[in-house]
């Protein structure tokens, strides 16, 4: 726990980018609180990382659920990245989504290989790090980008097959 909030510490820090607003009133606040709200920014997007790391690892003893899903999810980013104009972050997050499904599609269906702990926190790691960079680098993207995509996808999927 503590080496993941290290390393998105570490990512606010050499990067100077942290989670600014979150479009959650009281929060947004306290995130632009001058230098107490930039610690703030810090500790959030630091604990935000680990979290977003540690839920990869969770999901990575469940058959390629880990591999695929970041894969489906960084090359999201990806794209949105490369629409954007962001195209170090695209891609960053097109290698991550090659690397993890490449791993997916030699370990499925049967999961002989297990990715460890240390592919796990790897996966989450540059997902986390594209998910805090791609919004902060470019205004023009919010940060619920992510979910509502997933809402969208959800939503398709629970219309298509209730006809």
């Amino acid at each position: 726990m503590w080496a993941s909030l290290v390393s998105g510490l570490l990512l606010c820090l050499l990067t100077g980018v942290s989670i600014q607003k979150v479009d959650v009133w009281g929060v947004d606040t306290l995130l632009a609180w001058g230098t107490v709200g930039l610690f703030v920014s810090y500790a959030f997007s630091a604990f935000a990382a680990a979290g977003l790391t540690h839920a990869i690892n969770i999901i990575d003893g469940i058959n390629g659920l880990a591999a695929a899903a970041v894969g489906v999810m960084l090359a999201a980013f990806a794209w949105i990245a490369w629409h954007a104009g962001d195209y170090l972050l695209a891609w960053i997050a097109v290698s991550g989504a090659s690397a993890s499904l490449g791993f997916f599609l030699v370990n499925y269906p049967r999961g002989p290989i297990f990715m460890g702990d240390g592919g796990a926190y790897l996966l989450g790691f540059i997902l986390a790090a594209v998910a805090i960079l791609l919004p902060a680098r470019n205004s023009e993207i919010s940060p619920w980008t992510s979910i509502l995509l997933d809402h969208a996808a959800a939503s398709s999927r629970k219309t298509s097959w209730s006809a």
